[in-house]
């Protein structure tokens, strides 16, 4: 039986939480983490984001949540206004991500705090060797900045499938790929739709 927790709403910047060999789950009362990304790392992890949103965090990789070969389920949540070097929203690193049933990204930002001159990739989501389901949600008015910056909506080098009337649309970037910039296999339905796309072509199904 695995193990479940809540994460209250942090107050003061502090190191990020690590979760790992058990699950983690915010209810939807939960209606905002501030100034922590959720971290979840390897070991048949599974986190679970329900109805929550995560705004106003940065790290270098994964402002909202960072994925290290972990699963995570983001249902009927909401990631605004996060921002990091690699997946202002989300950085996935060999995991598999779900962003589903009504679920926004927005107004994240991809950038460098330090060097914001060398940009960032990835304003909604970074896929790194990941496996990544967008189904029936929306990313839109993210960023990848400032210079050489790419995949404002989504960075993909793994596997990405968009499906179930999801929207990647009204995102910037000022390199490549405003919307999704893709490096290796993307899938999109009918029902569902990609604004700016560049590198590897879509996979219709």
């Amino acid at each position: 039986m695995k193990r479940q927790t809540a994460v209250r709403q942090s107050s003061l910047y502090s190191a990020p939480l690590f979760i790992a060999l058990f699950s983690i789950l915010l209810p939807s009362r939960l209606v905002a983490l501030d100034l922590d990304p959720v971290r979840v790392g390897g070991y048949d992890t599974s986190g679970f984001a329900l109805g929550v949103a995560v705004s106003g965090n940065y790290a270098f990789s994964g402002g909202g949540i960072y994925n290290s070969a972990g699963t995570v389920t983001v249902s009927d949540g909401t990631l605004v206004g996060n921002g990091a070097r690699f997946g202002g929203g989300i950085y996935n690193s060999g995991g598999t991500v779900t962003v589903s049933n009504g679920s926004t990204l927005s107004d994240n930002l991809a950038y460098h705090a330090d060097y914001p001159w060398t940009g960032g990739d990835g304003g909604g989501l970074y896929n790194d060797g990941g496996t990544v389901t967008i189904s029936n949600s929306t990313l839109s008015g993210n960023t990848a900045d400032v210079n050489f910056g790419r995949g404002g909506g989504i960075y993909n080098n793994g596997e990405v499938t968009v499906e179930n009337s999801s929207s990647i649309t009204g995102n910037t970037a000022s390199d490549l790929g405003a919307d999704v910039y893709n490096l290796s296999v993307l899938y999109l339905d009918s029902s569902s739709a990609i604004g700016i796309l560049d590198g590897n072509s879509a996979i219709s199904f």
